[in-house]
């Protein structure tokens, strides 16, 4: 009844990662389910936005097949499917939406484009105008996870930077500082340390590099992102024991979130430092 009496439904339902990096599309197919029940008995036209982080293909190859069969209209005619990927982080996540970095748009067709147009035209105009990116739905959602690789990249490159610069005792902080004042590189994520966590990085990055061996493509050089990643918290304890015999002693971690600002746990860092300490 709810969706009935509005012109714009969001999707945004978890796509957590199988064991083989792919994502799991149950969470996501089955609130696609429902909303194709409700469109069955809506007149006019509606749009269904996917927030949810899918590999390419996936809204035209599942999610708008699905909508049709269930719902028995056409896409394209008697509603439409559109990606607008979220760029959200934990701990800032109200001031993101209200102040992002840009909006990202994948439809096709303008009626699509127009009705996301008129929702977000407040958030624009509080903005003095926000970057939006208008885009096919394949390319939307390739935006999305680009834009989480690409950072997990950073992170993994200012750490084995770190790692080179401890070998060599320099100062790795004032390395990044400098080279974070050349506009091409910018000074965010540029503090090593001992790698990136959460839910999101390493899901997406797992993700990308499934879809893309599946796809025939090896992808190497994310391959090494994840590498150097994952060897990060024993080099922090190789570190620790070049100063100090840590056998025997008592030693205590200073916080278990994976990021400031937030209690989530997951992808914690410091849980495996915890787990290399043991």
């Amino acid at each position: 009844a709810t969706l009935r009496e509005t012109d714009i439904t969001f999707l945004a339902l978890q796509t957590p990662s199988r064991e083989d990096g792919s994502i799991d599309l149950g969470a996501l197919e089955a609130g696609t389910r429902d909303v194709g029940e409700a469109l069955a008995e809506k007149e006019g036209y509606h749009l269904v936005v996917v927030k949810s982080t899918v590999i390419p293909g996936t809204v035209e190859e599942r999610l708008e097949p699905l909508l049709e069969e269930v719902s028995g209209k056409e896409a394209g005619e008697e509603f439409g499917i559109a990606v607008n990927p979220e760029f959200q982080s934990q701990g800032s996540a109200v001031a993101d939406f209200m102040g992002p970095d840009k909006l990202v748009f994948g439809a096709e067709g303008e009626r699509a484009l127009d009705r996301l147009g008129e929702l977000y035209e407040p958030l624009v105009a509080d903005n003095d105008g926000i970057p939006i990116v208008e885009t096919g739905r394949h390319e939307a959602m390739m935006v999305k996870y680009a834009n989480n690789v690409f950072l997990a990249g950073k992170i993994s490159l200012i750490n084995e930077l770190g790692n080179l610069c401890k070998e060599f005792g320099v100062d790795s902080y004032d390395v990044a500082e400098a080279i974070g004042l050349d506009e091409r590189i910018g000074s965010q994520f540029l503090r090593s340390g001992v790698g990136w966590g959460g839910s999101c990085f390493p899901k997406d990055t797992d993700a990308l590099r499934a879809a893309g061996r599946e796809a025939g493509y090896e992808p190497e050089l994310l391959d090494s992102v994840v590498a150097v990643n994952d060897g990060q918290p024993r080099r922090m304890l190789e570190l620790l024991e070049r100063h100090t015999d840590v056998e025997g002693r008592r030693i205590a971690v200073l916080g278990l979130a994976f990021k400031p600002g937030t209690d989530d746990i997951r992808g914690s860092r410091a849980t495996l430092v915890i787990d290399e300490l043991l």
